[in-house]
């Protein structure tokens, strides 16, 4: 009887894996053929990308380090992934015979870039400051 109950747990979060990775694909896909199909330019679709971009990220900063910190607490790798893009992007938008303010995808990326470094430093900062508040180990959660 277990074994039975578990399987229709198990099986109900896979129902839910496959239906919230459905809605995800299909969210994307959508927005995807929205800005192939010339409704909007590449220039002005990669930066509403940015801003989104920049908008996920401060949102992640806050619910890591505020909301879900318990959970969280020791995962770093998602802020230097982003510098480690960013300085990407940046890299490759940066041409030299073009100038500053015609490029304001270089500017939205050099900004998200600058907020992700940011992000990092405060979360390190913050983890310190937590742990040395508390008095705990490293450790412990």
């Amino acid at each position: 009887m277990l074994a039975i109950e578990l399987l229709a747990i198990r099986r109900r979060h896979y129902q839910r894996f496959l239906i919230f990775s459905g809605v995800g694909s299909e969210t994307t896909a959508s927005i995807r053929f929205y800005f192939i199909s010339g409704v909007i330019s590449v220039q002005n679709g990669s930066t509403v990308a940015l801003a989104l971009l920049m908008a996920l990220i401060v949102a992640w900063f806050v619910l890591d380090n505020f909301v879900w910190e318990k959970y969280f607490r020791f995962t770093y790798t998602v802020y230097p992934v982003l510098i480690l893009a960013m300085s990407a992007l940046v890299d490759k938008l940066r041409f030299p015979w073009v100038p500053i303010p015609g490029n304001q995808n270089l500017i939205i990326a050099a900004v998200n870039l600058a907020v992700a470094t940011l992000a990092l430093v405060a979360k390190i900062m913050l983890s310190v400051w937590r742990w040395r508040k508390r008095g705990s180990p490293v450790f412990c959660v």
